[in-house]
């Protein structure tokens, strides 16, 4: 299943992406060493238990809030953002089509970063971790490995 994920973002509609190795990079922390207010590496699935516990959504307008008490690292939501823009490499604004290296990432989320539009980037970030973890098709094996269909080879029939 495909985690990808088109979002409008920055004044824009861009591509959101967080294969393995950006995943990775999301566990291990941001690089910017002003961005590490937590103790890394730090699980995907963690990080998206504590987004999904500290957002809540306006039925009526679909605004994303902060919730009082809410645990979310700035730095974590930066670093989503900038790693799955990468990594989605794409994006459209004002009908011309670009891809988005690591600089235009970073200025983009540094612009969406401002007071007043933070919570959007983290309902942004929480997206993009749900499409991420949802796209993960995790099927159990079935368990009728019997003599009659498998192989002493180790070959299954």
């Amino acid at each position: 299943m495909d985690g990808a994920i088109e979002l409008d973002f920055a004044g824009g509609r861009f591509l959101f992406c967080l294969p393995v190795h950006a995943w990775i990079a999301v566990e291990r922390g941001p690089t910017n060493p002003a961005r590490r207010t937590r103790e890394y590496p730090v699980s995907v699935f963690t990080i998206y238990d504590e987004l999904s516990a500290g957002i809540g959504v306006d039925p009526t307008t679909g605004e994303v809030s902060v919730l009082p008490g809410a645990t979310v690292f700035w730095g974590d939501i930066q670093n989503i953002l900038e790693q799955a823009l990468v990594a989605g490499n794409s994006g459209e604004k004002g009908g011309d089509r670009f891809e988005v290296g690591a600089q235009l990432a970073a200025r983009l989320v540094g612009e969406a970063m401002q007071p007043g539009k933070i919570a959007s980037c983290v309902g942004t970030a929480w997206a993009v971790l749900h499409a991420a973890i949802k796209g993960i098709d995790l099927k159990k094996k079935p368990d009728d490995l019997t003599e009659e269909n498998h192989s002493p080879s180790g070959v299954d029939r």
